[in-house]
């Protein structure tokens, strides 16, 4: 993402999250690689985080949803698959995680699919002409900047909020069965 966008964007992150989610604060230290905001959630364990990603190759970013019991940020994890597609066969790969992290479009994108928010088509779609157009000019970045940040709040409500909420009733119904390495503890039977 281009330097100016890369600001304008990070501004309107930090905006819409404050004004979205006031429970959530910028994260003090930048444990990530690449340009980016990290959020955490300032309610009790699970610790919650929405990580902007900028990507540093085109003028795109993504989200990443994350949870930790022991409030940390988690590292990537990789294939990550927050819930169930029966049918096509793939399992949700969180039920006996302790942390937990991955893109929020793996909600409602099915697996191997990665949507990111486009502030320009793709080169493979755009035609030249119409990518120099858009180059010079400054194209209303700060709107289309709310545009998008917009929609991925939106997400966040429609998705997000959701996965979350489910998580904090799993971690608070079983938190013994979690420990903080995230491998599953003995369970005493009742």
């Amino acid at each position: 993402m281009h330097i100016e966008l890369l600001e304008m964007w990070m501004h309107e992150c930090r905006r819409a999250m404050t004004e979205s989610f006031p429970s959530f604060r910028e994260y003090p230290s930048k444990p990530f690689v690449g340009p980016g905001c990290l959020f955490f959630d300032t309610a009790e364990a699970p610790r919650f985080f929405f990580l902007f990603q900028a990507s540093e190759k085109r003028d795109a970013f993504t989200v990443e949803l994350a949870w930790n019991v022991n409030e940390v940020f988690p590292l990537n994890q990789g294939y990550s698959i927050p819930r169930n597609w029966p049918e096509i066969g793939v399992l949700r790969t969180d039920t006996n995680a302790s942390q937990f992290r991955f893109r929020l479009s793996k909600l409602w994108a099915k697996p191997k699919y990665d949507p990111w928010w486009e502030f320009v088509p793709p080169l493979r779609t755009t035609k030249s002409a119409e990518l120099s157009v858009v180059a010079d000019q400054n194209f209303g970045w700060q709107e289309k900047c709310a545009q998008l940040v917009g929609d991925a709040i939106e997400k966040i409500q429609t998705y997000g909020i959701p996965y979350m909420r489910e998580i904090r009733q799993r971690t608070r119904n079983k938190p013994h069965s979690l420990s903080p390495n995230g491998l599953q503890t003995p369970r005493t039977l009742s």
